[in-house]
């Protein structure tokens, strides 16, 4: 089967990993073997794409499957290789439900090293639908709980965990609060929420919506007329989709990409559309030329949509 060749100098990789194929006497049967090693070692592309992409989906059905502690173990490799020379993280974003459960399952010591898969490969993390989040949680914490029923009598530790998860994602993006506690009201809902900004978005939705005003406010103070506003042409073809007064329809064409892009990403997670890579693309340009703008934004637009959903839906 393939083996990695890499070139190392101390800690630092000098080249780019190489493929070498080694053909055996067994490779017949190394084919039978359908685990995630079994996979990687079939010499035969085409065989061992449709492999890794029937195993990448079976991970994201099952927390408990054997396999999630050898693509951890790949996705540490992709903090010094690029994740273009793995196989399996290429066919990664392809499966969001087994990226959102990857994170789930993820403890402090394995967390970063899944959260920076999307700074180098084709996927957002707040464009997974929210379904394929809800999904994924349910396959976690619902496993989790019939291991530990017997000495978690409470559930104390299970909604421990899931706090854990809760500080590490909200740390590192605030916007995700809200998608916690939404997420919480499912998994626990005999658990008091806090009263933060999804419990606002059902009593005074306008409280929130009056803050995108101010934000535009600010997003002007930061950037002036002069200055060269990034081109949306993916975002314009999804506007459709959501609210007439955030469309700025009044503006130049030129300035409503960028005021645009976090109400369509909220918008595609919140209706499991799934992005095109010149769309994920176009939002990393738009976010990048004004992060403040696109992440508050992004946050209230996603905290009324997910306020707007019933927990049976």
């Amino acid at each position: 089967g393939p083996w990695w060749i890499v070139g190392r100098d101390g800690d630092w990789t000098r080249f780019r990993p190489l493929l070498w194929v080694a053909v055996a006497d067994d490779a017949l049967v190394e084919g039978s073997d359908d685990s995630l090693a079994g996979t990687i070692r079939e010499a035969d592309p085409t065989q061992r794409g449709q492999k890794l992409n029937a195993l990448l989906a079976e991970l994201g059905r099952n927390p408990d499957h054997p396999d999630w502690s050898l693509l951890f173990e790949y996705m540490r490799l992709a903090r010094e290789f690029p994740p273009s020379s793995l196989d399996v993280l290429c066919a990664l974003p392809a499966y969001p439900r087994t990226l959102a459960l990857a994170l789930f399952k993820a403890d402090d010591e394995t967390f970063d090293s899944v959260w920076s898969l999307s700074r180098q490969m084709p996927f957002l993390w707040i464009l997974l639908a929210v379904d394929d989040w809800q999904e994924a949680a349910v396959a976690s914490f619902s496993g989790l709980q019939a291991a530990l029923a017997e000495i978690d009598t409470d559930g104390e530790i299970v909604f421990s965990v899931f706090q854990s998860f809760h500080e590490r994602a909200s740390v590192r993006r605030p916007y995700w609060k809200a998608l916690c506690d939404w997420l919480q009201e499912r998994l626990f809902p005999e658990r008091a929420l806090p009263n933060g900004e999804l419990s606002i978005a059902r009593r005074c939705p306008s409280f929130l919506e009056q803050q995108v005003d101010s934000l535009e406010l600010e997003l002007l103070g930061r950037h002036d007329a002069e200055e060269k506003w990034p081109e949306g042409n993916e975002i314009m073809r999804y506007l459709s989709g959501i609210d007439p007064n955030r469309r700025y329809s009044h503006l130049n064409i030129i300035y409503r990409p960028v005021r645009c892009a976090p109400f369509v990403a909220a918008h595609l997670s919140l209706n499991n559309i799934t992005p095109t890579e010149p769309l994920i693309y176009e939002l990393r340009l738009l976010r990048a030329f004004d992060r403040d703008w696109f992440d508050n934004v992004y946050a209230i637009a996603l905290t009324l949509g997910l306020a707007g959903k019933t927990v049976e839906s």
